[in-house]
């Protein structure tokens, strides 16, 4: 993909400040996008990741939103499109692990 091929872009990406997360944010903003991106309890790591961002001359906000709870994320949508204008971009990155071995933890946990 050309750089800035994603000009005037809007992505939203849970999970940003770390690992996958943060590497694929980083990438959309290199190619012009504007990011967003979610944590839950990385704060200092959503905002060193927000920080080279903008450094580098892109546009990011991070927003804490468990993506266990929809209307966090409802809310964080909502800012991001009171923030930028639009969405147009949807990576799902954050991950959550439950706690306990295989086929001893409640069924709901695998939805």
């Amino acid at each position: 993909m050309p750089a800035e091929a994603l000009n005037g872009k809007v992505a939203f990406v849970t999970g940003g400040s770390r690992g996958i997360g943060a590497a694929i944010a980083r990438r959309l903003a290199k190619d012009g996008a504007a990011v967003v991106i979610t944590y839950v309890n990385g704060k200092e790591k959503a905002d060193t990741v927000v920080s080279g961002i903008l450094a580098d001359g892109g546009k990011a906000l991070a927003l804490k939103a468990d993506n266990r709870d929809a209307g966090e994320i409802a809310a964080a949508i909502e800012n991001t499109v009171k923030e930028f204008g639009r969405l147009d971009i949807l990576v799902n990155s954050a991950g959550h692990m439950a706690r306990s071995p295989a086929g001893t933890g409640h069924a709901c946990r695998f939805r």
